[in-house]
C-alpha cells in the first residue's frame, strides 16, 4: 500500500487517523482500502476497484498496459470465485 493511499483515508476522515507505519499493518491497511473505494468507487465496480487500487485512476480508457495486466489478473480471481 502506498503513502498516498494513507494521505488520502486521512483527508477523507478529516484528520490523522493513519500512520505511514499503519500499510503494513493487515486490519489497518483493509480498514484503508475500505475507506477509499468506499468514497471512490461507491458502486463497487470490480474494474474501476482494481484500476484504482493498482494506480488510483478510474478511467479506464486511459488504463495503462500493467493496469490492464493487473485487471486481467483479477478478473481470474474473480471468476474462480464463481
Amino acid at each position: 500500500m502506498r503513502r498516498i493511499y494513507v494521505d488520502e483515508v486521512n483527508r477523507l476522515c478529516g484528520y490523522r487517523r493513519f500512520e505511514y507505519i499503519d500499510r503494513f499493518d493487515f486490519d489497518k491497511s483493509v480498514l484503508m482500502f475500505f475507506i477509499v473505494v468506499n468514497h471512490w468507487v461507491p458502486d463497487w465496480d470490480p474494474k474501476k476497484v482494481a484500476l484504482l487500487h493498482c494506480n488510483w485512476r478510474l478511467d479506464e480508457t486511459k488504463a495503462t498496459e500493467t493496469e490492464l495486466k493487473y485487471w486481467s489478473k483479477v478478473q481470474v480471481i474473480l471468476n474462480k470465485e464463481k
